[in-house]
């Protein structure tokens, strides 16, 4: 059959899109609706530096009771930050202890009926450090990247989809590189950049190598810092993957002085209340960028922390800021994770909800049909 000079250039902007990714319903983006609302089992295998495996920041013992409480109450998403450096031995070997008790609480948390997002959380700092980080030891740091990586892709092969690998949390920001607030050239910007890029390449290079269910996995990109503005520059850029199963990790502390502090600061003064129109105007425009940037390009998008502390703010404020974060993300087809400690908003000793109307919202947003 003869093909007209019309029909050809259409043929080929559709193979085009179709390779890219570009799809408004990717994969990508219909899975990350699957994920639903999240919670972030925080400051329990992150914990470093104390010599504890699970409870050197306060947390309790995770038990499966936890997991299901959560899952009935609509959380339907775990996201475990872990410390692989934890007693690690000098051939970057994982300490077994460790492995298995990530292990177990994975499992837990599958058992019950929920997904799993697993990745390489702070860590001691090694991953950006200025002295040590990849941007002075950089074959160094890249072996021990690729060692963890290598090592978590064995033990989890056989793990269907429910099990999510995330490459960073937000240490992807290289200050020594290039500091968006000190004037820094054009050139220094794409260096830093690219560092985070090639990184979140060969993320995806090795676990599409290690075979098993590995080759179709979901997979977590963290953006620059995770922070929305530098995640939507164009320097940055998602790694190539065959199989265009990735989606981008941003976190949401907008604004600093009312979602991190507590009390007055040097570069800041303690905001205590939230939910003036302009502070939901920021919100939105937030959101709108990351659906413009990557959803839009068939990205699914994961707001992999929020949240505010609770001393010295007033409640309603934590309510809605809460609410509205998570709202507006779930609606434009986002996963929101929550940023949660052992008794942070969610006392996982207790099993409730500090304040029983953020658990409500919670529910009632599960239940809330996706547009």
């Amino acid at each position: 059959m003869k093909l007209t000079k019309c029909i050809i250039p259409a043929i080929a902007l559709t193979l085009l899109l179709t390779s890219c990714g570009n799809s408004k319903n990717s994969d990508s983006v219909k899975f990350t609706k699957q994920l639903g609302i999240g919670y972030n089992w925080g400051n329990t295998m992150d914990s470093w530096g104390t010599g504890q495996l699970e409870t050197g920041w306060g947390a309790p013992v995770s038990t499966k009771e936890m997991f299901e409480d959560l899952k009935n109450r609509g959380i339907n998403t775990i996201r475990l930050p872990v410390a692989w450096s934890f007693r690690m031995n000098d051939n970057n070997k994982i300490y077994p202890p460790l492995e298995g008790r990530v292990n177990e609480i994975v499992d837990m948390a599958l058992d019950s009926g929920m997904y799993v997002i697993l990745n390489i959380h702070w860590d001691g700092g090694w991953i950006n450090d200025k002295s040590y980080g990849f941007t002075k030891k950089y074959s160094q740091c890249m072996k021990k990247y690729t060692d963890i990586w290598t090592q978590i892709c064995e033990r989890y092969k056989d793990y269907d989809q429910h099990l999510i690998f995330e490459s960073l949390n937000e240490e992807g920001c290289f200050d020594n590189v290039w500091n968006r607030y000190a004037g820094d050239s054009q050139e220094k910007k794409e260096a830093a950049f690219g560092l985070l890029n090639k990184i979140n390449q060969t993320f995806v290079d090795i676990v599409r190598a290690s075979g098993g269910n590995n080759k179709n996995r979901y997979l977590l990109i963290a953006g620059y810092a995770t922070d929305i503005d530098m995640t939507c520059q164009p320097e940055f850029k998602m790694p190539k993957d065959p199989k265009k199963h990735c989606m981008i990790s941003v976190h949401y502390y907008t604004p600093a002085t009312f979602a991190i502090l507590t009390e007055d600061a040097s570069w800041g003064k303690n905001q205590t209340t939230w939910g003036s129109a302009n502070d939901i105007s920021l919100l939105q425009t937030n959101m709108i960028k990351m659906k413009d940037n990557f959803s839009d390009k068939g990205y699914g998008v994961i707001i992999g922390e929020y949240g505010c502390p609770v001393l010295n703010k007033e409640p309603e404020s934590v309510r809605k800021y809460l609410t509205e974060v998570a709202t507006r993300a779930y609606d434009l087809g986002f996963c929101p994770i929550l940023w949660g400690a052992a008794t942070d908003i969610y006392n996982r000793r207790e099993l409730r909800f500090d304040d029983p109307a953020i658990g409500e919202m919670y529910m009632a947003l599960s239940k809330k049909a996706r547009q």
